[in-house]
C-alpha cells in the first residue's frame, strides 16, 4: 500500500512539474519559433527554461513582498495543460516507441539509472519505529535544506539564514532551495517528501533525458545518446581498486575525494545545475548554428539563472562564454558571442550580488591540497608512507623523484576519480586536434572541462576548504558525456 501510495505522490508531482515548468516553457518556445522539429528535446528545452523562468518571478515576487501572485502564473500555465498533453506528451511517447528496438534500450537505461539515482535518498526523511532517520550527509545537509526551504515559506523578505536568528541568508545559491519550497507551499507536499523522494526524481529523469539528447546531436547517432546517458547514470570512480583488496567490499566512491554522478541528488543544487548546464549545452550547439537573438535568450536565461543554481557551475558556463567569444573574434570577427557573454554576466551578477557579502576572491591558492590529502588521509589512499618518502626527497634536494611522486600522485587523482570516462580522452583528443580553432563549440566544452578540472588542483575555497572540490564533479559530467 505505501509503494502504491508513493508511486502516486510522483506521478502526480511530475504532472504538475508538467504544468508549472514545461508549459509555460513550450510557450515561450512556440512563440520563438524554436525546437518545433522535435518533440522531445522541445519539450526538455521548455522544462529547463520553465524551471528558471518559474524560480526567477519567485524570487522577483518575493523581493517585491507579493509573492502570492505566483498563483496567476500558476493558473495560466493549467489553462494550456490539455492542449499540451495531447499534442505533446503522446508525440514523446510515440517518438520514442518509434526507435523500434533501441526504444527498449532507451526506457531500460533511464528507468534503472532514475531508481538506481532515487534510491539513494529515498529512505531518507521517513517516519519509521524509531522516528525520522536521515542517512549520511543528510544527517547535516539534508536537515539545512529542509530548514532553508521552511525558512522561504514565511515569506519573509530578504530571506533569513535558518541557522542564525535574525541574520539574512547570503553568500549561497538558494533557486533549488526556493523552488521547492515553493512547490511545497504551492500544492501541499511535505517538505521531506519533496526533498528527499519527489524533487530528486524529476531531477534524474531531467539528467538522463538531456544527456541523452545532447549526446545524440553531438555524435549523430541514437546509440551515442543512450551512451551518453548511461555513462551520466552509472560511471563511477575507481575506488572499488581500493578498497577490494584493502577491506573485500566494493565501496571507495570519493576515495579520490570526488563524488560522483550516482550521488548527485543528495546535493539538489548540484542536480539542478547538473541538467540546467546539459539542457545549455544543448541551446548552445544550436547557437554557433545561428547566433539568432531567440536562441540567446534562451541562453540569457538558463546560463543567468545558473550561478543561483549553482555559482560554481554559473562561473564554468561564463569562463566558457568567454573563451568562445574570443575565439570567435580572432577567427572570424564576430561578436555574437561577446555580446551573449556581456548580457548574461549582467544577468548573472545582477542576480548574484544582491544576496552576497565579501564573497570576492572565495578562492584560496593553495595546490596540490587535494591530491597530497588523497594520499595520506587514513579514509583515502593512506600511503602516509608515500608522503614521508617525498619530504625526504625534498630534503635531499632529488627533485627527479619528488616529481615522479608527484606525477604518479596526480596521475591517481585524475584516473581514478574518472573511472571508465578515461575513454573519453579519446574524444577530447578528437576536439583538440578537429579545427579546434573555428569550432567554438569545441572551445566552450574543452575550456569548461579544463577549467573544471584544474580549479581544485590548484586553490581551495575560503570557509568549507573541500567545497571546491565540486568543480570537479563538472569534470566528471561532461567527461562522462
Amino acid at each position: 500500500m505505501i509503494i502504491i501510495s508513493q508511486f502516486l505522490l510522483i506521478v502526480v508531482f511530475l504532472f504538475l512539474c508538467y504544468v508549472v515548468f514545461s508549459i509555460p516553457g513550450l510557450f515561450i518556445l512556440k512563440k520563438l519559433r524554436l525546437f518545433q522539429s522535435d518533440l522531445l528535446s522541445k519539450n526538455l528545452v521548455a522544462t529547463g527554461l520553465g524551471v528558471c523562468v518559474f524560480v526567477l518571478i519567485v524570487y522577483v515576487l518575493a523581493m517585491l513582498g507579493v509573492r502570492n501572485l505566483i498563483w496567476i502564473y500558476v493558473s495560466v500555465s493549467f489553462c494550456g495543460v490539455i492542449y499540451a498533453i495531447f499534442n505533446n506528451f503522446r508525440g514523446i511517447i510515440d517518438a520514442i516507441l518509434r526507435a523500434k528496438s533501441k526504444s527498449i534500450v532507451f526506457w531500460l537505461v533511464l528507468v534503472v539509472g532514475v531508481v538506481g539515482q532515487v534510491a539513494v535518498n529515498y529512505p531518507s526523511g521517513m517516519n519509521y519505529a524509531g522516528g525520522i532517520y536521515f542517512w549520511s550527509s543528510h544527517g547535516h545537509d539534508g536537515v539545512w535544506h529542509i530548514a532553508l526551504m521552511d525558512e522561504f515559506q514565511k515569506l519573509i523578505w530578504p530571506f533569513r539564514n535558518p541557522e542564525l536568528a535574525g541574520a539574512n541568508l547570503v553568500n549561497y545559491h538558494f533557486f533549488s532551495d526556493l523552488l521547492m519550497s515553493e512547490m511545497s507551499r504551492l500544492f501541499w507536499f511535505s517538505n521531506l517528501d519533496v526533498y528527499f523522494r519527489l524533487m530528486p526524481v524529476f531531477n534524474s529523469l531531467m539528467l538522463g533525458i538531456s544527456a541523452y539528447l545532447l549526446v545524440k546531436k553531438w555524435s549523430g547517432t541514437e546509440t551515442g545518446g543512450i551512451w551518453g546517458m548511461f555513462f551520466g547514470y552509472f560511471a563511477g570512480s575507481f575506488g572499488y581498486l581500493v578498497t577490494l583488496p584493502r577491506n573485500g567490499n566494493i565501496v571507495g566512491e570519493s576515495i579520490f575525494w570526488v563524488s560522483q554522478t550516482q550521488s548527485v541528488l543528495g546535493n539538489p543544487p548540484h542536480a539542478m545545475a547538473f541538467f540546467i548546464l546539459t539542457i545549455y549545452l544543448l541551446v548552445l550547439w544550436e547557437w554557433f548554428k545561428d547566433s539568432s537573438w531567440k536562441i540567446g535568450l534562451v541562453l540569457l536565461i538558463l546560463g543567468g539563472a545558473l550561478i543561483e543554481f549553482k555559482v560554481y557551475g554559473g562561473l564554468l558556463v561564463l569562463g566558457g562564454l568567454a573563451v568562445a567569444a574570443v575565439g570567435q573574434i580572432i577567427n572570424s570577427r564576430k561578436f555574437h558571442t561577446l555580446f551573449l557573454f556581456i548580457i548574461t554576466l549582467g544577468f548573472a551578477m545582477g542576480i548574484y550580488l544582491p544576496n552576497s557579502a565579501n564573497s570576492q576572491g572565495f578562492l584560496v591558492w593553495q595546490p596540490w591540497w587535494f591530491i597530497r590529502t588523497m594520499v595520506v588521509a587514513p579514509d583515502r589512499l593512506n600511503l602516509l608512507d608515500w608522503e614521508l618518502k617525498r619530504q625526504t626527497y625534498i630534503a635531499e634536494s632529488n627533485w627527479k623523484r619528488v616529481v615522479w611522486l608527484e606525477g604518479m600522485a596526480f596521475l591517481i587523482f585524475l584516473f581514478g576519480m574518472l573511472g571508465m570516462r578515461l575513454i573519453g580522452f579519446w574524444s577530447l583528443v578528437k576536439l583538440l586536434t578537429s579545427k579546434i580553432f573555428s569550432n567554438y563549440y569545441s572551445q566552450f566544452i574543452v575550456s569548461v572541462v579544463i577549467a573544471s578540472f584544474f580549479i581544485p588542483v590548484f586553490f581551495l575555497q575560503k570557509g568549507v576548504a573541500w567545497n571546491a572540490i565540486q568543480f570537479n564533479q563538472y569534470f566528471l559530467l561532461l567527461f562522462g558525456l
